[in-house]
């Protein structure tokens, strides 16, 4: 250290102190401040409870019950969530809010309302769907209001709101309407008690290790401390103070008090703010700002899932710190109000300024710290005396802030578990107040006493479909075997990627209609961080602009003469002209999917500008050197620096050319989600067989467009051959035509091959899976429509020598012909059993995975982008 700067610090040693302690004061102010916060709720919290005397249950049948479930993406709990809610509240009306998922989940409610007249879906799309948890509520409030009879007694209806993972208790409904609830005609609102239901869970993380599951155990423990302890008192101490907060899990509110809301300007049909981040507890101020009375239920418990997740865990409680934040707007308001109490307005100032004081804590720690570690290093003596003055009092401000968890534990243990020993209970209050006063981002709870939101605890992973040769995806296969893959697991419902990564800094560059189709789910999970970018491989109008409308995607960056070329010179071409965008505006990643030329020129362009590259669908192979696209698969896989395998089998071929494990991720396929998403309802397709002419299960749907079967008058003659004789034979025959059939087919003069079938122009692709989900087979060499058949259900012919899609072959689904006579005798034996066929389809998953593909690969291309660029994803786990 330079002379002069050393003797201007000795000459300022008294300042340097002097400001050590200040900071160190203001550190025992805050937890002597914690302390006092502690002491007035439970002596609040203490009076409430000894003074509390439960209602006796008031009559359901007096009131109409509406129960609300948001859902994205919940197949895995769905059924149980309906089946457990019409147990526990057999009168109630059950409206399943579906937010644009892409599983199973509205196939799923639509199969429980077909048994069940009183469970209703309400279906919601992009880009409506998915701006957060109020619009969806919102979307239900309107959609009850326009069911119920205009004679009905609105003040009698009740809207409950339990998530995807909610279970009420028995007899809930008889006790939220007694005569301190909603049995009062001035009770706008009504919370109950949560509590976590994997609390006693021996192994919350089946097939890890100890040491995980005993961490799971002590956060799972934590939360339920939380919530079932200190959250209920200090609810009870609201109810006195006249300042009870909603939360999202186990809210139920009465009609006339949402209408109330939306008689305000600007609201109308919007009772539940929109696009808050607590839009549970911002409603109760609403309600009570309004005049109406919330109170708080002890006598009933909604239960949910706690979170096993640390990093979850902590970005839950960033949230709910932001979310406090942002109800300082509030602030005016309620102190002007005349409905709050003195009391009440102090209790929520507290609630609204906690994150406050939390993120001047954040400031202050590493602070202290730092000058704790400079003195030590330039005045060793003079620190060792300040540790001396000072140092007690930081041991006595750690004990402070974590004392009150330690009472609230021995409560916890009197209440919930009072076969166990107080020792336990010390244990647990220890615990939870350690852990809360080293996480101090987050208030000491959540201000409404409950989570609503996704994050609010894990949602269970639905099982991935695979195929019956596959590995369990959690399953550790004896050495000297590889280790399985990164199979994700079912991700949270995460805030968008747009909301993590800056505009339009994620490349995704495509050139053909099925990339298009098949990064359509990612495209809308990047949000407005995707870039898209076509390099107009397979572009016209018609078509490519028609998949760009049907699949709801932004108009893309269209590079110029590409199109028409041949293989070299439309990967050069690409190459020189992505190459020159990336310099002009680099991207934080390029994204590119499959095999084509666009797919190869995208990666070269990445590579060369050093840009991370994520290839989606990697480790295809067929074998096949005589495929163009196998050169460039193989190429993109190995200068990708993330590799997104659909399958087992395509892991075990990138781990079998020696590339890197920790570049491997197995997702699954987009094509789940996209084919779930875009096949159209039946209705739809009753009337689009009825224009064609065709019956469920009586007909053939082919495609054909690949050089292979293309490039020569004998491949195209012996593939349309065949098909005529299957029509000669009776059985229809629907023929989409490519343009580049149609231009072989004028070439070679087969047009009379094509008198006996329904041959059509080009169809969209909702259109083409409303199609290929009733024809009795399909024929196609398409690599897309191997993998479509799978989720549909229906077998397939591929018309090629090789194929990089083994896993429909081996499921099934699928089998591999020449075009010719081999294709005729197949498909006529085909069509002999085709009931017992579809039957045994219909039971078969799909090996491409769950759904959720697009989920995972957004969560790891934003990851990839944190490394080299300034994103972050705290909200989306990323590992197995």
């Amino acid at each position: 250290m330079p002379d002069a700067l050393h003797d201007w610090i000795v000459l300022r040693q008294d300042a340097v102190v002097w400001v050590a302690g200040l900071i160190s004061l203001a550190l025992v102010g805050y937890m002597v401040l914690v302390f006092g916060r502690f002491l007035v709720y439970w002596a609040g919290s203490r009076h409430a409870f000894r003074h509390n005397r439960p209602a006796a249950p008031g009559d359901p049948a007096a009131f109409r019950w509406h129960l609300v479930i948001p859902c994205r993406d919940e197949e895995a709990v769905v059924t149980q969530t309906l089946a457990g809610l019409r147990a526990s509240a057999p009168e109630a009306h059950l409206w399943v809010i579906d937010d644009d998922s892409e599983d199973a989940t509205r196939e799923l409610v639509l199969a429980a309302a077909a048994h069940d007249p009183r469970v209703h879906l309400v279906q919601r799309r992009r880009p409506h769907a998915r701006i957060g948890k109020g619009a969806a509520l919102n979307a239900a409030y309107r959609e009850i209001s326009a069911w119920l009879p205009e004679s009905t007694d609105r003040s009698r209806v009740v809207i409950g709101v339990v998530d995807a993972d909610g279970r009420l208790d028995p007899g809930t409904l008889a006790q939220v309407c007694n005569e301190k609830a909603l049995g009062r005609p001035d009770t706008g609102a009504v919370q109950i008690g949560v509590r976590m239901r994997n609390a006693d869970e021996e192994l919350p993380l089946p097939g890890r290790g100890r040491a995980a599951n005993a961490l799971a155990r002590a956060l799972v423990r934590m939360q339920d401390v939380e919530f079932q302890a200190n959250n209920a008192g200090m609810q009870l101490l609201r109810r006195r103070t006249g300042s009870v907060g909603l939360g999202g899990n186990g809210q139920f509110v009465r009609l006339t008090a949402l209408d109330s809301l939306t008689a305000e300007e600007g609201r109308a049909g919007r009772p539940w703010p929109e696009r808050a981040l607590l839009e549970d507890y911002e409603s109760g101020l609403d309600l009570r700002l309004a005049g109406w009375r919330l109170t708080h239920v002890t006598e009933t418990q909604v239960s949910q899932e706690g979170l096993i997740s640390l990093r979850r865990f902590l970005t839950q409680r960033t949230r709910w710190a932001q979310g406090n934040m942002q109800c300082l707007r509030y602030t005016g308001r309620v102190l002007r109000s005349p409905h709050y109490t003195w009391s009440g307005k102090a209790e929520v100032m507290y609630t609204f300024l906690q994150p406050v004081v939390c993120v001047l804590l954040v400031l202050l720690v590493p602070l202290s710290l730092g000058i704790t570690a400079a003195g030590l290093v330039l005045f060793p003596a003079e620190t060792a005396d300040f540790q001396l003055r000072y140092g007690p009092w930081m041991l006595l401000a750690f004990v402070l802030a974590t004392l009150p968890m330690v009472f609230w534990g021995l409560a916890y243990r009197r209440l919930v578990h009072p076969d166990r020993s107080r020792l336990t209970g010390f244990l647990w209050g220890s615990w939870s107040g350690s852990t809360r006063t080293t996480s101090s981002w987050s208030p000491p709870g959540p201000p409404s006493g409950c989570c609503s939101d996704a994050t609010a605890g894990p949602r269970p992973a639905a099982t991935p479909r695979r195929s019956p040769s596959a590995p369990p995806p959690h399953s550790n296969p004896e050495p000297p075997a590889p280790p399985p893959p990164r199979l994700l697991p079912t991700p949270p419902r995460s805030p968008r990627m747009s909301m993590c990564l800056p505009p339009s800094s994620v490349a995704v560059v495509l050139g053909t209609r099925p990339e298009l189709v098949k990064l359509a789910p990612l495209i809308h999970e990047l949000g407005d961080a995707t870039r898209l970018v076509h390099t107009g491989q397979h572009w016209d109008e018609a078509m490519s602009g028609r998949f760009l409308r049907d699949l709801d995607l932004p108009r893309p960056e269209l590079l110029t003469g590409v199109g028409g070329r041949p293989r070299a010179g439309q990967i050069a071409q690409s190459l020189g002209q992505l190459d020159a965008a990336f310099a002009e505006d680099r991207p934080l990643a390029v994204v590119v999917q499959g095999d084509t030329n666009a797919t190869l020129a995208g990666a070269l362009a990445a590579n060369a500008r050093e840009i991370p590259l994520v290839h989606v669908e990697a480790g295809l192979r067929s074998f096949d050197r005589a495929m163009p696209e196998e050169h460039n698969r193989v190429m993109v896989d190995h200068v990708s620096d993330l590799l997104c395998a659909a399958t087992p089998d395509n892991v075990a071929n990138l781990r079998a050319e020696s590339l890197a494990e920790e570049r491997i991720a197995l997702t699954g396929n987009t094509v789940v989600e996209v084919v779930r998403r875009q096949l159209p309802d039946a209705a739809t397709r009753a009337a689009l067989l009825a224009a064609h002419g065709l019956r469920p299960d009586g007909y053939v749907l082919a495609t054909v467009h690949r050089p292979e079967n293309t490039d020569t008058a004998e491949a195209l003659g012996a593939v349309l051959a065949e098909l005529d004789r299957i029509a000669r034979a009776g059985t229809p025959v629907l023929f989409p035509m490519h343009p580049r059939t149609r231009a072989a087919v004028g070439r070679f003069g087969l047009d009379g091959l094509l008198e006996r079938l329904a041959v059509t122009g080009p169809v969209g692709y909702a259109d083409f899976l409303g199609l290929a989900g009733h024809a009795a087979l399909l024929v196609s060499d398409s690599g897309g429509v191997q993998e479509e058949c799978t989720v549909l259900g229906r077998p397939l012919l591929v018309v090629r020598r090789s194929t990089e899609r083994p896993e429909a072959v081996a499921a099934g689904f699928a089998a591999l012909v020449q075009p010719g006579e081999e294709l005729g005798e197949l498909a006529r034996a085909w069509l002999c059993d085709t009931p017992e066929r579809l039957a045994r389809l219909a039971a078969t998953p799909s090996p491409y995975g769950d759904g959720l593909a697009s989920t995972r690969i957004a969560a790891l291309t934003a990851s990839l982008a944190e490394i080299t660029g300034s994103a972050t994803v705290e909200a989306v786990p990323l590992a197995a």
